[in-house]
């Protein structure tokens, strides 16, 4: 099995549970692949997952956190023959980790896709948007964290409604992986075609203490 995010622990816990079929194994007693070090915490703090989960993750170390670096601790043991990966999205089966699926199954494992839950942005409140109004009005250096493309895109999507773009392009932006980065990049580029200067952006790997560093690297 394999969990894309720390959400995706508990939704699929419950649709496992509201599914039991008497005789049937629980995760507990499946191995559980996942990307980083947040998913890894939340199943080991899941009681439903065992005292001792068997998790198969990349190294804390690892420069990136996401389906090449697992991919690499993957392909370096026998894989099973089945598959499932947990995650969330639009759509029946969801989105996300199809890079890593096309090589499962490239490698003979037979792999199911499953949304355990799905991703919607959140509404931001009035007073939370005349919050950063007030921000762009003051001219106040403000660093935002992108966490994920879809994050990325509803923060658009939110900042465009307001007329805030061009204060958030100038803010410092900091992204866990330069896929968001490159994403983000784009997505301003495309948003305001006239702006000639690049975003103050940094990246980092999705510890608290590279985010904390790439924070205090761009104020």
């Amino acid at each position: 099995m394999c969990v894309v995010s720390g959400t995706g622990v508990g939704w699929f816990r419950a649709a496992w549970l509201g599914a039991a079929v008497r005789g049937r194994a629980g995760p507990e007693a499946t191995a559980a692949a996942v990307v980083g070090p947040a998913s890894a915490r939340a199943l080991r703090e899941h009681p439903a997952f065992g005292q001792a989960p068997r998790l198969v993750q990349p190294a804390p170390d690892s420069p990136h956190f996401d389906s090449e670096a697992l991919w690499a601790v993957l392909s370096a043991a026998p894989l099973p023959s089945r598959v499932l990966i947990v995650r969330g999205g639009r759509g029946e089966q969801g989105t996300g980790r199809d890079w890593l699926a096309g090589r499962l199954r490239e490698a003979g494992a037979t792999v199911t896709l499953h949304r355990a839950y799905r991703r919607v942005p959140a509404a931001w409140t009035p007073h939370q948007a005349e919050g950063l109004r007030q921000l762009a009005r003051a001219g106040t250096p403000t660093a935002w964290l992108l966490t994920s493309a879809e994050g990325v895109d509803a923060v658009r999507g939110h900042l465009a409604a307001l007329g805030l773009l061009d204060w958030w392009a100038d803010c410092r932006l900091v992204a866990t992986h330069p896929r968001i980065a490159r994403h983000l990049i784009t997505v301003i580029a495309e948003a305001l075609p006239a702006r000639g200067d690049p975003p103050m952006l940094q990246t980092c790997a999705p510890r608290d203490e590279d985010i904390l560093a790439a924070i205090e690297s761009v104020s």
